[in-house]
């Protein structure tokens, strides 16, 4: 260590602590590098590209080991990017967890979220349901787009054609999903089943459905995406796509520490790993 000059510390930046999803793997990712000696100093960006751009620059003028660049997409900024790929042609071993390389020659670990709900919107079209809307957070985030993308191959498999006014764009928030779910149901014209960008959203889509007198799943069905705990004990019990978060946490920490100890291929690497539809009461 003095003679590198690093310290015994993994860097991890992320949007923020809010989402289960984030904490969870946050956890396993500081047991499994405390386990391998490695401290874990963490940034919150707060989905601001200022604030990312300044904790990188922090955590590599620290001599951190490696980064973690995960849970983070919020503002884009050309200045993050440059600075990433400064670094990363330095030699500083950077992995990306579930967010866009942008060429930057980094490993990169993604879940198939086109995938997950391509899944589940087919799933709810091949149980009677023909009239599916989507809801997700931000429009341009990784998660987002290839989400909603997935929801438009499911449809244009089955001969359908999404309708715009049914694909709305908010925050990976309960509140959020709330929100969307009662403009969804305020006209004339309401879907019968809702594609939750994530089960945040998914539970604030129930929450809308009851308090606007409907029936879930008799009336709207509601798919969630991610599987965190709640979506197990709310009732009814949320049908959603399961990420593999033990394993997604096991492999960034492995291909970064492969990295950093030099046992990693001079190419980076592109892992993707398959979600599992999880059908329960909501559909």
């Amino acid at each position: 260590m003095l003679k590198s000059r690093r310290q015994q510390s993994i860097g991890l930046i992320a949007t923020d602590m809010t989402n289960p999803v984030v904490s969870l793997q946050i956890q396993a990712l500081h047991d499994l590098f405390l386990a391998r000696g490695y401290d874990l100093r963490l940034g919150i960006s707060q989905a601001r590209a200022d604030r990312e751009l300044a904790l990188m620059r922090r955590m590599a003028e620290g001599r951190v080991a490696g980064l973690v660049l995960s849970w983070s997409e919020g503002e884009t900024d050309a200045a993050c990017a440059s600075y990433l790929r400064e670094i990363v042609n330095q030699g500083m071993p950077v992995v990306f967890a579930g967010r866009r390389r942008d060429g930057i020659p980094a490993d990169s670990i993604t879940v198939d979220n086109r995938a997950g709900t391509c899944a589940a919107t087919d799933y709810l079209l091949r149980t009677g349901r023909g009239k599916v809307a989507f809801i997700a957070g931000q429009r341009g985030l990784l998660a987002a787009e290839t989400r909603c993308a997935g929801y438009r191959v499911a449809l244009a498999a089955a001969g359908l054609v999404a309708n715009e006014a049914w694909v709305l764009f908010g925050e990976w928030t309960r509140a959020s999903g709330r929100v969307l779910t009662e403009r969804l149901l305020a006209g004339s014209d309401r879907p019968d089943a809702v594609v939750c960008g994530n089960d945040l959203m998914a539970i604030g889509a129930l929450e809308a459905i009851e308090s606007c007198g409907f029936r879930v799943p008799a009336d709207v069905a509601v798919v969630g995406f991610d599987d965190i705990e709640l979506a197990s004990l709310v009732r009814p019990r949320l049908t959603t796509v399961a990420q593999p978060l033990e394993k997604t946490a096991d492999l960034i920490g492995k291909l970064l520490i492969e990295r950093i100890e030099g046992r990693a291929p001079a190419e980076p690497r592109d892992v993707v790993l398959e979600p599992d539809l999880i059908v329960r009461e909501s559909a």
